[in-house]
């Protein structure tokens, strides 16, 4: 054993040169191979190359970023991707991936601004919303970030379904879960605000102020506000208009 050592000694100082030669190219692959992958990885394109990534893609490519790479939202770097890449290969990879998205990658130079978090917007019409009352908060269901709503991805081939968009789902679990039928946690009027303005209902004009006025709560008319477009059943109107005054 002490012989074979000392010949392997031998052997080494003869060649070393040779070896630091052979290790220093192999090193050079290495990185050569690494920046490659890395940057080949990055482009959106890769993301297209797995067959149960095509759906997301799709959404991505008919939503409102389809101009931004992937890799400017997703937090992955070249490593990461590289390891999906042997994952895939291997068929040990997940096929429902959780892609991170972080705050500061929506709120970067070029995107969404912070100073528009703070203005009002309307959502779906009748549905007053403010990003920073959410963002800036600890709600019941923790500390919120962007994609705690902005969440809409699928692998359906689903053409109302949009790359980030609103999955309307979160705000129902915020605002009705555990709560009363025909109520919200956080009251009505913290989404929709007091209306003011004469609505129609099957042929005629109803305002709510003369209702309001009286003490009349909204889930007295409004009783499925989490199906359909909770509009008020003919029966409740008759309830009162009608069969009161039988009485």
């Amino acid at each position: 054993m002490t012989k074979l050592l000392k010949d392997f000694g031998t052997l080494l100082k003869q060649n070393i040169k040779g070896l630091f030669v052979f290790i220093g190219f192999i090193i050079i692959i290495l990185v050569v191979l690494y920046s490659f992958a890395s940057y080949e990885t990055t482009n959106s394109e890769f993301c297209d190359s797995c067959h149960y990534m095509d759906p997301y893609v799709r959404h991505w490519q008919a939503s409102k970023h389809s101009g931004v790479d992937c890799v400017a939202c997703h937090e992955y770097s070249g490593g990461d991707l590289i390891l999906s890449s042997i994952k895939y290969a291997t068929e040990t990879y997940n096929t429902r991936p959780q892609a991170r998205v972080m705050n500061e990658n929506c709120l970067a130079a070029d995107c969404h601004d912070e100073e528009s978090l703070d203005k009002g917007l309307k959502y779906k019409e009748n549905i007053f919303f403010q990003h920073s009352t959410h963002l800036n908060k600890v709600l019941r269901s923790g500390k919120l970030h962007c994609t705690s709503c902005h969440n809409q991805m699928s692998q359906q081939d689903d053409e109302s379904l949009t790359h980030m968009k609103v999955n309307e789902q979160t705000c129902f679990v915020c605002h009705f879960k555990d709560a009363g039928e025909g109520e919200a946690i956080t009251g009505c009027y913290s989404c929709h605000g007091n209306p003011k303005t004469a609505v129609e209902h099957d042929g005629f004009m109803f305002n709510h102020e003369p209702y309001l006025e009286l003490g009349v709560e909204c889930k007295q008319c409004h009783i499925k506000i989490v199906q359909g477009d909770a509009s008020v059943p003919e029966g409740k109107c008759y309830s009162c208009h009608v069969e009161r005054f039988r009485k």
